[in-house]
């Protein structure tokens, strides 16, 4: 049987450290990838590859965002040097390459041995790289930057409500709205969320409801990150990874509807915060970007991504 298994071979300098450090740089900025804002001078759009098409996913996210912040870019498409040079254009001189993270997977050892497991079956290993992106803006190519308004806000509301509701629905998980906290209980299976007029704005509310519902998906019964009879101790490791879960999960579905927040907040304290956590673990992010792309699939399908 032909089995994958993750390495943490690098051929670069490490993947882990060099991304974190960039995500890190925009806080220090100022800049948190995962709460854009549309006061912000760059794109708010999620990022893709613009030869191919191509969502960015995990990590990538997180990097690509918040470049796209920082530097003011108009537009939200990114290539490689390569995609670039096939549509007969090139990067401007001077201009700095974002890296992209992606998997290279090999199955013989540099003498040609076939890689094999303890077992002595053919193992398929994978390990973490990177490449270098340009966004289109630095770059000569003619991109048509106008970005289409899109669905009126209070349908994307809407939608976005549907699939909150319908998920809740779905899973048969209870909400109520007691106060102005809004929180999961995994005890009780059970989410708290103020009522909607009582949010600052739609999409502070929206935001607490889908951070919650990644929470929720964490139950043994789903996706089992989370253990109701051992709760983890707040401030701790494992804390922080599962906040910073439920931060990504629900900025990638607000995202997906393209509702942002008006006004930039006050976030002094909150990235003093997150700064502290990734600088002490090189490889949250990318856990945490993984797990909450698998949960905001299984809000939208029920299923693992």
């Amino acid at each position: 049987m032909h089995r994958t298994k993750a390495t943490a071979t690098s051929e670069k300098k490490d993947v882990y450290t060099v991304v974190t450090n960039r995500i890190v740089d925009l806080l220090n900025q100022g800049i948190v990838p995962w709460k854009p804002c549309t006061r912000n001078n760059g794109s708010v759009r999620l990022p893709v590859n613009g030869y191919s098409g191509h969502r960015y996913q995990g990590v990538n996210v997180l990097t690509l965002l918040g470049e796209q912040l920082a530097n003011g870019y108009a537009t939200n498409r990114w290539f490689t040097m390569r995609q670039v040079n096939t549509l007969g254009a090139r990067v401007q001189k001077g201009q700095k390459g974002t890296p992209i993270v992606f998997a290279r997977y090999i199955d013989r050892k540099e003498n040609g041995e076939v890689v094999l497991d303890k077992d002595g079956n053919p193992e398929q290993r994978y390990f973490l790289t990177y490449t270098h992106g340009w966004n289109g803006d630095q770059t000569t190519l003619a991109i048509d930057v106008h970005e289409e308004a899109g669905l009126d806000p209070a349908l994307r509301q809407s939608r976005a409500n549907d699939l909150l509701m319908g998920y809740l629905a779905r899973e048969r998980i209870e909400l109520t709205h007691v106060g102005a906290q809004a929180y999961y209980q995994p005890s009780n299976d059970l989410i708290n969320l103020p009522d909607f007029c009582r949010a600052t704005s739609p999409a502070r509310w929206f935001e607490a409801g889908f951070h919650e519902a990644v929470h929720s998906t964490g139950h043994p019964k789903r996706l089992a990150r989370l253990d109701p009879a051992k709760p983890n101790p707040k401030f701790g490791p494992e804390y922080a990874k599962e906040e910073l879960v439920a931060e990504l999960g629900a900025a990638y579905v607000l995202a997906d509807f393209g509702i942002f927040e008006e006004q930039e907040q006050n976030l002094t304290d909150y990235i003093r915060h997150w700064i502290g956590v990734l600088q002490g673990n090189k490889s949250l992010v990318f856990q945490a970007s993984s797990k909450a792309q698998t949960a905001v699939a299984f809000i939208k399908t029920g299923a693992a991504a």
